[in-house]
């Protein structure tokens, strides 16, 4: 199985809040807010299957990097990814912009498999 796209789907009008709501990821330099923008990423494979993770990347684009290092690439390999993509860069480009597309590759091996992640990470037995 191969990556073939990566798209990020973002909600068109803000998502109204029942009340104001203070982010605390912008904190001390936050204000009160009455809406809240979403979006996802959509990573599409050639057998058809799409893993879906959340982005804080807002309204800019993908890590041209994280897009050219998982393009033609197998799914299973995240360790590969975070290699890649993840470590050290947190300081630059910030923990939200890649996270979300670690969970779309866990959410295309679980599809893939037919099992729910948390039995793929090793659930604790009771």
């Amino acid at each position: 199985m191969k990556i073939t796209n990566i798209e990020i789907v973002r909600n068109k009008k803000p998502i109204p809040l029942p009340a104001s709501w203070r982010p605390a990821w912008n904190e001390p330099d936050s204000s009160d807010t009455n809406s809240l923008w979403f979006s996802f990423y959509k990573v599409h494979t050639d057998e058809g299957i799409v893993g879906i993770g959340p982005t804080g990347l807002g309204n800019i684009g993908m890590p041209s990097y994280a897009e050219s290092s998982l393009i033609g690439q197998d799914p299973a390999f995240i360790e590969r990814f975070w290699d890649i993509n993840m470590k050290g860069r947190e300081i630059i480009v910030g923990s939200t912009s890649c996270g979300g597309l670690d969970i779309a590759l866990w959410d295309i091996i679980g599809k893939a498999t037919g099992m729910p992640i948390y039995k793929l990470l090793g659930r604790l037995q009771r």
